[in-house]
């Protein structure tokens, strides 16, 4: 039997005294830390179920591409850069127009807080100058980390990953009249 389940009441009670209201404070911060992180993790997944079908379809479509070679300036059929296969998935999931470039497809967008990102939307990599450099599709959370679908860099393939910097600027399509969703 563990020793949590082991303690009586008068050990609780004499730990109590002893300790002082301490301790009862700390156990109520770490449940309100708790239960604020729980409803984030609820938060997160209904954002995920009210991702436009559309972008769920661009999704999909990019998600086909995976384990395909990456090639820069590339747009397909089997070999993709990033911002290729954003606008190859986008365009076959019938959201146009979208432009080429990451940089263009920045500017394009409504820009968003990384935290409001949904299913389909987009996350933006810069350098600290602001410009920006590479593109990805999010897909979602798992364990506590955000997923994306990217096209990498010379020599890997098309994949999901987690992000290897938490310093993206995000963007979507909802809500866009340009975009028709």
């Amino acid at each position: 039997m563990p020793f949590v389940q082991r303690v009586t009441s008068v050990t609780l009670v004499t730990l109590l005294a002893v300790v002082g209201p301490s301790l009862t404070v700390r156990a109520g911060a770490a449940s309100a830390h708790h239960e604020n992180q729980h409803k984030h993790q609820l938060t997160a997944k209904q954002r995920y179920a009210k991702a436009h079908p559309r972008l769920i379809r661009a999704v999909t479509y990019g998600l086909r591409q995976r384990g395909d070679k990456y090639r820069f300036g590339a747009e397909g059929p089997d070999r993709w850069d990033c911002s290729g296969l954003v606008w190859f998935s986008y365009r076959k999931a019938g959201l146009r127009p979208l432009p080429r470039t990451s940089r263009q497809q920045y500017r394009a967008v409504r820009h968003i807080k990384p935290m409001r990102l949904q299913r389909g939307d987009l996350m933006f990599f810069h350098t600290r100058k602001g410009r920006v450099y590479h593109v990805a599709i999010f897909l979602g959370w798992r364990h506590g980390h955000r997923l994306m679908l990217h096209a990498p860099k010379p020599g890997k393939r098309v994949q999901r990953a987690r992000p290897w910097t938490h310093h993206f600027w995000a963007g979507t399509l909802r809500h866009s009249k340009q975009h028709h969703l």
